[in-house]
């Protein structure tokens, strides 16, 4: 029977691969792009296009607007070659937002989506963006000369009123387009660098660690505090500057929270589990695209490309730079990484963003308040490392003979109801009590809704097909029609083993011919045991990160299921039981 555990691979097992040693010449130059035309329009635009026939009459569009003071914003489109009209709307919309346009009736919703490091009106954005701050990339199965013709004269003749400079605004606060919710950033952008050689390559995948570690621990402290953390947009593989989205009542604690925990991390830096965890995680995402790189989707070349532009790897091959990044990351040690972590963290790297509802009740804060709050908490954080404090005191540090993990800290304070920081803005000098400030009683409908995590999961519709495919098939032939197909069946599901395993599951039963499949596949011991082995080992692998109970209440909504049965398995780790319960 051993023929047929492959069939473990072509459900969802991963294929991490294994660390090498480098035999690259980190002196060797990298090579440029060449299948992309990358040109400069009179008025400074970027245009990036390139035919690819994957899949067949797709379009992957892809707008970027990056302002000197690190504020970007992404517009997209993936739509058929087809949908001449849907194109030239999306076009319309963006150069109407380039002239400053906020007019709802420019942008077709269904189409345009708007991604931005924080969310603002676009005015703001754009006073400070010059023609050298934007891109439109285009990527599909097209002519790229007509494509090419169709963006220079939408956008060649825009007139950009200011220069880009070098002016840093580091404390901005605003008015925001979410409905609900302050949306509370702090970040500290990699500085754009060009890419020449090898060793630039390495330098710059130690800066993209630093910046996805200090990412997963900000939004781990934040889901601790019982707040929404937000994606703006999925990630390609690079990590994306989240922010937290707190009530107007627990905005000012929460951001103080950010702030200390950065502190902390700057006198403790992570842990090589942390920094293990991302390691292998990118090594297994970069596996997957080299692997993939001759038939790569549009969209994730156009996704390449917009976030290239934004770090200053415009003109760098998409597959130079999967396959030689599939050598280097596996040989990154902690110890490489950690001088990285405290550039990154420099002060003058600093930029902390705060955005309002349009709506919203409560005062704002200021500037000084901020730089106060800033002040207050470097100085305590410094304090902190000759200091002792006994656990009711109103802030729980370290101690030298009690370190704690940080994340252990933002668990225990929030248990405890301590209150690293309260800026009280009333005419009471009187502190808040934490409990009050981190869940403020609201009435019924001022309660927002949460943003629903499990939708940020990609999937693609080329996924979409492949998971329908393997199911159908396991379902649909005996084991020996199966044995016969087993090559195929392997590369099938190697194209899906980077793909969520709820997000997995998700698609499966949420249409009706793949959830009676499924119950055709339970009647082979042969057939479940291999499909249950493959989504078992992807289930341990999420959970060990903690990366599957954010996810529990837009899958369990997505399904129509209880989600307090999906989260008891969970919490069982009984991932049959689970897969049962939603047969």
């Amino acid at each position: 029977m051993l023929p047929f555990l492959f069939l473990m691979t072509a459900g969802v097992c991963a294929l991490v691969p294994m660390a090498k040693a480098s035999s690259i010449d980190l002196m060797q130059q990298l090579p440029k792009e060449d299948k992309a035309q990358i040109r400069k329009l009179s008025n400074g635009v970027t245009i990036f296009i390139q035919e690819n026939p994957f899949p067949a009459s797709g379009v992957a569009l892809r707008v970027v607007m990056q302002s000197a003071t690190h504020e970007s914003a992404f517009f997209s489109l993936d739509t058929s070659i087809d949908n001449m009209k849907g194109i030239e709307e999306f076009f319309l919309s963006c150069r109407e937002n380039c002239k400053g346009s906020t007019r709802p009736e420019i942008a077709p919703k269904e189409e345009r989506r708007l991604i931005c490091g924080f969310h603002s009106t676009m005015d703001s954005l754009l006073s400070r963006c010059a023609g050298e701050n934007l891109a439109v990339i285009a990527v599909g199965d097209f002519s790229a000369n007509v494509m090419e013709a169709m963006i220079e004269n939408c956008f060649g003749a825009l007139n950009f009123q200011v220069e880009a400079t070098d002016v840093k605004m580091p404390i901005q606060i605003g008015l925001s387009s979410l409905p609900s919710g302050v949306a509370l950033h702090v970040d500290y952008p990699i500085e754009r660098s060009t890419l020449n050689t090898y060793e630039d390559l390495k330098e710059s995948w130690m800066h993209i660690f630093a910046q996805d570690l200090l990412q997963q621990r900000l939004e781990r402290l934040t889901r601790a505090l019982r707040e929404n953390w937000v994606h703006p947009h999925p990630r390609f593989i690079f990590p994306v500057h989240g922010f937290a989205l707190a009530s107007e009542g627990t905005s000012s604690n929460v951001l103080s929270f950010l702030l200390w925990e950065i502190e902390q991390i700057k006198l403790d830096g992570f842990n090589e589990n942390e920094f293990l965890s991302v390691q292998d995680r990118m090594a297994y995402q970069l596996h997957h695209l080299a692997r993939n790189s001759s038939s790569t989707e549009s969209s994730k070349i156009a996704a390449f490309y917009a976030d290239g532009f934004c770090s200053g790897r415009e003109h760098l091959s998409y597959e130079s730079f999967v396959h030689a990044s599939e050598e280097l990351v596996p040989t990154l040690t902690f110890a490489e990484v950690k001088p990285h972590v405290r550039k990154l963290l420099g002060d003058a790297n600093r930029f902390i963003h705060i955005r309002y509802p349009e709506t919203h009740k409560s005062r704002q804060l200021t500037t000084s308040e901020i730089e106060e709050m800033v002040e207050k908490i470097s100085g305590l954080a410094e304090f902190e490392v000759d200091a002792y404090y006994e656990e009711d005191d109103i802030m729980l540090l370290d101690t030298p003979s009690s370190k704690l993990s940080s994340h252990r800290k933002g668990k225990m304070l929030r248990e405890q109801g301590a209150c690293i920081l309260k800026i009280n803005h009333s005419d009471s000098q009187e502190p808040a009590a934490a409990e009050e400030v981190l869940q403020p009683e609201v009435a019924a409908e001022d309660v927002q809704p949460e943003v629903d995590l499990f939708q940020t999961l990609p999937i693609s519709h080329s996924e979409r097909e492949t998971i329908s495919f393997i199911i159908t098939n396991m379902a649909e032939k005996n084991i020996f029609e199966l044995a016969f197909d087993k090559k195929k069946m392997e590369e099938k599901g190697k194209r899906i083993n980077h793909v969520h395993p709820l997000r997995f599951i998700g698609h499966i039963f949420s249409r009706h011919d793949l959830k009676k499949n499924m119950k055709r596949i339970k009647k082979s011991s042969f057939k479940w045991d291999a499909f249950m082995d493959g989504v078992a080992r992807r289930m341990k692998e999420e959970n060990s990160k903690n990366n599957l109970l954010m996810y529990v209440s837009g899958f369990a909504k997505s399904l129509g299921v209880n989600p307090d049965k999906v989260t008891y398995y969970i919490q069982k780790k009984d991932w049959e039981g689970l897969v049962r319960y939603l047969m």
